[in-house]
């Protein structure tokens, strides 16, 4: 799961579709911060056309748990992004939902949430 989830951002650095699209199932659900709801279509569509720019994005404290052909994993992300000319860099912790499909694993289902800094 790291080594995809390393991959998922630099697909986002890189603007590599084609890996997002093999790593996303069809059916794929993204449950962003502000409480939207993305499907695989959009998430990409959104990074083709420019409205999504990643300028670095790195993730730490995995955990991985595997049960049997699912899979859920938690980190946090620190990036450096802009969301339609807004600045959306920070810190987020996220959950994935991986489902083993023909051999490969899918992420079907994304949720994340920015951490806000203690005043």
């Amino acid at each position: 799961m790291i080594k995809l989830e390393e991959g998922w951002n630099d697909a986002f650095v890189k603007c590599d579709v084609a890996f997002l699209d093999r790593i996303l199932a069809d059916d794929y659900t993204d449950t962003c911060d502000d409480g939207t709801v993305a499907t695989k279509a959009q998430d990409i569509a959104n990074l083709k056309s420019g409205d999504l720019k990643f300028t670095s994005a790195v993730n730490d404290d995995y955990k991985v748990r595997v049960y049997g052909k699912a899979a859920v994993d938690t980190g946090r992300i620190t990036m450096k992004a802009q969301y339609k000319g807004k600045d959306i860099s920070g810190q987020y912790r996220w959950t994935d939902t991986w489902v083993k499909r023909a051999g490969q694993w899918q992420c079907v289902a994304s949720h994340e949430s920015k951490i806000v800094e203690k005043k």
